[in-house]
């Protein structure tokens, strides 16, 4: 594959806007309270609403069955996703938000082997040792006294990375059977009833109109249109540069925590941070070996 200036340009400006998460939901709490659950539900579903359009021509009796069926089961896990993303951004601070749902490079590593039947990624053991090893250092669990947010913010943060994982693999299954556009749409439909169910009616009557206004210019933009330029741009330059080129979401949104929102890092949790980071970064670089496999095909990383 020829690199495109286009394509880094593109998942680069998608993965940065993605960082705009915890800012947009300061925004909207201006307007009254913020429900994690209704936040995800309404962007799901106004995401989707503005991706139909794309369903234009679109046959999926034409399309191959394992496309279809995982574009079922990627609704599912997009949904346990974005909820679980957005109450760890609601429950804990945007660093360990951030840190723990980006322990999904290294989950996507570690099951490789056992989900698409590739080889062990060399990197991956160790890159899980460090990651954990940061996420300790970010709880602090031998301080006097447990910080009860930080440690259900943390579940909420590994939920959705596992959950990410799985929104990994199961695109891979999809292949190239959809469009982008297309398989945001399809996959919403899927996964936006299921966020409504878990969102009670009392929720959705605290939320207000401004928060509503916030949450349709968010899903048009860093979620709708980010979107499809991230899967555009995959399409456009190697995995493995892909994947660290996400890393700019995490980069963004600790530096709108400390310098936008006001929190405060100790160094101790800067290190922590750095760790993780740095392991998903560390996994996903290219290696000889991953690079030229026995058998003459390039692994995806």
């Amino acid at each position: 594959m020829k690199p495109s200036i286009a394509g880094y340009a593109l998942v680069l400006g998608a993965a940065a806007s993605w960082g705009l998460w915890p800012f947009l939901l300061r925004v909207a709490e201006r307007f009254g309270p913020v429900d994690a659950a209704v936040w995800s539900a309404a962007l799901m579903g106004l995401t989707t609403l503005a991706t139909v359009p794309s369903l234009r021509g679109c046959n999926l009796q034409a399309a191959p069955r394992g496309a279809v069926v995982a574009l079922v089961f990627l609704g599912i896990t997009d949904a346990a996703n974005a909820w679980f993303f957005f109450q760890a951004y609601r429950t804990t601070t945007v660093a360990l938000a951030v840190s723990t749902h980006y322990l999904a490079p290294i989950l996507v590593a570690l099951f490789a082997p056992i989900v698409n039947r590739e080889p062990r990624h060399p990197r991956a053991v160790v890159a899980a040792i460090a990651a954990f090893i940061g996420l300790l250092f970010i709880l602090n669990p031998w301080a006097a006294t447990l910080d009860h947010h930080a440690v259900v913010g943390s579940l909420f943060g590994v939920a959705s990375a596992f959950a990410y994982a799985g929104n990994v693999f199961l695109n891979r299954r999809i292949g190239h059977a959809f469009t982008g556009a297309q398989v945001m749409a399809l996959h919403g439909f899927v996964a936006t009833p299921l966020l409504i169910a878990f969102t009670s009616a009392s929720a959705w009557e605290r939320t207000s109109s401004g928060t509503f206004a916030v949450l349709a210019v968010a899903a048009l933009t860093i979620g709708a249109a980010s979107g499809i330029a991230f899967i555009t741009g995959l399409r456009l330059i190697p995995t493995a540069h892909s994947a660290v080129l996400t890393f700019a979401e995490p980069i963004v949104a600790l530096l709108l925590g400390v310098l936008v929102l006001g929190e405060s890092l100790a160094p101790r949790a800067v290190a922590g941070a750095l760790a993780i980071v740095g392991a998903g970064v560390f996994v996903v670089l290219p290696t000889k070996a991953v690079a030229q496999p026995a058998k003459g095909k390039r692994l995806p990383v």
